[in-house]
């Protein structure tokens, strides 16, 4: 049986929730067809579309080195005439490896360039059809309402400690004049640039100078994937340095984390803090799903995502999230320790 040979209705009933579809709106379903089988979601899709009494394309693309934008324009405009932007509802599916150029051109024709369609667009780059279904499991409603929970909660601290078994310990202090906790959900009207992918998070900029400690990545990285052992970074005032002694990834590995880290000055700053909140999701080697996964959270080094509103100051073109598992994470409260979680349990 083909792994996209299953039962996409819950995923489906999500994805129309993310994406706030409403009477009068117009579906438009872009995917990649290799590997096959993507059509099973595709079928899913438009069959509720139908049932809605809604409008409803899907577009095969091809996504190699000759892609252009072109015929795609050329085919959307006469099936989106006559609606706006809040009508114009797009479902993106094509992995990473599927040339990245081309990825970005679609989104740039679809969501995030004004003079284009700039619709409202769910985008999930992964070929994974478990990580679809995982991501699209749980209700976005839901995700906010539990982001709004714990955004409230964190922004009552005014500095955080995470520590683990396998040797993390790293503070910082926050500052709620200076920062704020952006929730993640998959509602691509919560974004500047109209899309977003599926599944939750809490995420904020810490004051950078202020980050100080070891951290001991033994999830994952954006750009490595799963990691083979423990990448251990020294952390001073803000700014990480890759332990080889104490590191017990492979050398491969901790080459690639280090050339991250040293591509730009400001790829070693401590960037962002954040927390999963999706269950029933695990650690697969991408961040599309990794950053999600409740019970971990992970530190990012690069960009501080200031152009979303977290109040951060390290704008930079690298961005590194490390994921770390069973964390415990403390907060300081009114001069007080609080604990937020145990272990990658929340209290």
């Amino acid at each position: 049986m083909n792994s996209w040979d299953r039962n996409w209705k819950t995923a489906a009933k999500n994805i129309f929730e993310a994406l706030r579809i409403i009477k009068g709106d117009r579906l438009t379903i872009l995917y990649n067809p290799l590997p096959a089988g993507k059509e099973y979601l595709v079928n899913t899709l438009t069959k509720l579309a139908q049932q809605e009494e809604m409008p409803t394309k899907s577009i095969a693309l091809t996504l190699d080195e000759d892609f252009k934008t072109d015929a795609l324009e050329t085919e959307l405009i006469p099936f989106l005439e006559g609606t706006n932007k809040n009508q114009r509802k797009f479902f993106f599916t094509a992995a990473k490896n599927h040339f990245g150029p081309a990825r970005r051109a679609v989104h740039k024709l679809v969501s995030v360039d004004p003079q284009k369609f700039h619709g409202y667009t769910i985008s999930l780059p992964t070929d994974d059809a478990d990580i679809i279904t995982a991501l699209a499991g749980t209700s976005p409603n839901w995700l906010w309402s539990r982001g709004e929970e714990l955004s409230k909660t964190l922004s009552k601290a005014t500095a955080i400690r995470i520590t683990t078994k396998k040797g993390t310990d790293v503070s910082f202090n926050w500052d709620a004049k200076r920062r704020k906790y952006l929730i993640s959900a998959g509602f691509p009207h919560t974004h500047e640039d109209h899309w977003d992918n599926l599944g939750g998070e809490v995420f904020t900029a810490p004051l950078h100078q202020t980050v100080n400690g070891k951290l001991v990545i033994d999830g994952a990285t954006a750009n490595i994937g799963l990691v083979d052992g423990t990448i251990v970074v020294d952390i001073t005032n803000g700014k990480g340095k890759i332990n080889r002694t104490e590191s017990t990834a492979s050398e491969k590995m901790l080459k690639e984390f280090e050339a991250d880290l040293t591509i730009y000055p400001c790829a070693c700053i401590v960037g962002e803090f954040g927390i999963g909140t999706t269950p029933n999701l695990k650690l697969r080697g991408e961040l599309l799903n990794d950053e999600k996964v409740e019970g971990t959270i992970h530190l990012a080094f690069g960009d501080s995502y200031a152009s979303d509103g977290s109040g951060g100051e390290n704008d930079c073109d690298a961005h590194s999230d490390c994921m770390i598992l069973e964390p415990t994470v403390d907060m300081t409260i009114d001069g007080k320790i609080a604990r937020l979680m145990e272990a990658g349990i929340f209290l």
